[in-house]
């Protein structure tokens, strides 16, 4: 599974499930030359990125012509001591997804029940992309558990990623054109836990609205 075809998918279906306003914030995010969002951005910011994965995930003779390593001390398993190394790999409850990825798609989801209702248009769109790029019941089980903010965003500290991820949300939530006052409250508990300021958060909306707004919406969306 492609990460970034994820992330762009998953996000394509939060986008269109809210109504009119979704293609257009669709292409103000992903396209032109200077859209507002950048999957292999977003990704690389979140941690660890997927050809890192891919390398610790590769069998030993998919490194041919590398001279193999010295094998490590052995230690008894009695007094083996737990590992500080890279972050865990994907466990069989999320098949194949790192945990970058998986806060990314939780943060697209909370963002689209931002006024308190994840309505049947929002969840059927938001199911079928993802099952259409290998995440369906991963992404199923998550639409049908709501998380709090403060686990989602539990462990950002980069300051670009904090920006990139309340962009993300505030464009889902600002799709249909309108922003809810159960939204805005929303919008205010996501700033309070990424640390931005009410300029950064001004600015940060004003580049995201006037950038969807500038798009022509499309016939029959």
């Amino acid at each position: 599974m492609d990460p970034q075809d994820i992330l762009q998918s998953v996000l394509n279906g939060a986008l269109s499930g809210r109504r009119k306003g979704g293609s257009r914030a669709w292409r103000a995010a992903t396209g032109g030359r200077n859209p507002l969002l950048n999957a292999s951005t977003l990704l690389t910011l979140g941690g660890l990125a997927w050809g890192v994965y891919e390398t610790m995930t590769k069998k030993p003779d998919g490194f041919a012509g590398q001279a193999p390593s010295a094998a490590p001390p052995a230690v008894p398993p009695a007094t083996a001591a737990p590992s500080a190394g890279p972050p865990p790999l994907p466990t069989a409850g999320s098949p194949g997804i790192p945990e970058n990825l998986r806060r990314i798609l939780r943060l697209m989801i909370s963002a689209a029940r931002a006024d308190g209702t994840l309505h049947d248009s929002e969840r059927q769109a938001i199911l079928e992309h993802a099952q259409a790029v290998g995440v369906g019941p991963w992404v199923k089980a998550e639409v049908e558990s709501a998380r709090p903010l403060g686990e989602i965003l539990e462990g950002v500290a980069d300051p670009n990623l904090k920006r990139e991820l309340y962009v993300l949300a505030f464009t889902i939530v600002r799709a249909d054109g309108q922003v809810s006052g159960a939204e805005r409250i929303y919008l205010a508990q996501l700033a309070h836990r990424l640390g931005l300021t009410a300029d950064e958060v001004k600015g940060l909306e004003d580049g995201a609205a006037a950038r969807i707004d500038s798009e022509q919406e499309t016939e029959g969306a």
